[in-house]
């Protein structure tokens, strides 16, 4: 499934500038998330608005895979919102950006790749509004841990079982890491010199 992000959802963040959708991609996100029990995956220019949402799950043992076309560039936010049913909980994901047209696409720890840690993430109760807090990890896959039987097997050891410090379960955690993505050298003055042709062709 894939979205490109100048198409924002009726009642969520539109994107302002973004190019037209017929644009070539800067960058695409992609993304492979296992949550138990519920998610909704977003990618947003801000870090306190959900944004676009672009994947969604709702079976833990499945392992949902997803991908988003960046149109502009900026500094873009991927926020997970994951619900619990009952413990355990858990959410465990492995992400990476492809580069487009765009001179370079990293995430904060400044590479290609993120993996679902304590480090890398902020964790808050409920909603964005929450207050950031501290991250519970399990462990990596593949190191025994419940969830292994059915999951472990779609991640490296580089991928951490992760949930909110503060609970085990029954509620809503909202995941939020973060990437930047740099237009190539000149994209800006081209876009500019586009600009200016149309304007002398509507004289």
């Amino acid at each position: 499934m894939k979205f490109v992000s100048s198409v924002a959802l009726a009642g969520l963040l539109s994107f302002a500038g973004l190019a037209a959708a017929d644009a070539p991609s800067l960058a695409t996100l992609n993304a492979k998330i296992n949550v138990d029990n519920v998610f909704d995956a977003y990618v947003s220019d801000s870090a306190t608005t959900l944004g676009t949402k672009f994947l969604s799950g709702a079976n833990w043992p499945q392992t949902f895979t997803g991908s988003f076309d960046i149109a502009q560039a900026g500094t873009y936010y991927i926020h997970i919102v994951a619900t619990d049913q009952s413990p355990p909980a858990m959410f465990i994901g492995a992400f990476s950006l492809n580069l487009g047209t765009a001179d370079s696409a990293l995430f904060a720890n400044g590479t290609n790749n993120l993996y679902s840690n304590t480090t890398d993430w902020t964790a808050r109760l409920n909603t964005l509004a929450g207050a950031v807090a501290p991250i519970a990890d399990f462990g990596g896959a593949g190191g025994g841990q419940v969830w292994d039987g059915q999951v472990g097997a779609n991640y490296t050891k580089d991928s951490h079982y992760i949930w909110h410090g503060a609970t085990s379960g029954e509620m809503t955690t909202v995941f939020t890491a973060s990437f930047v993505v740099v237009p190539a050298p000149g994209a800006v003055g081209l876009a500019g010199l586009g600009v200016l042709a149309l304007r002398r062709r509507r004289r």
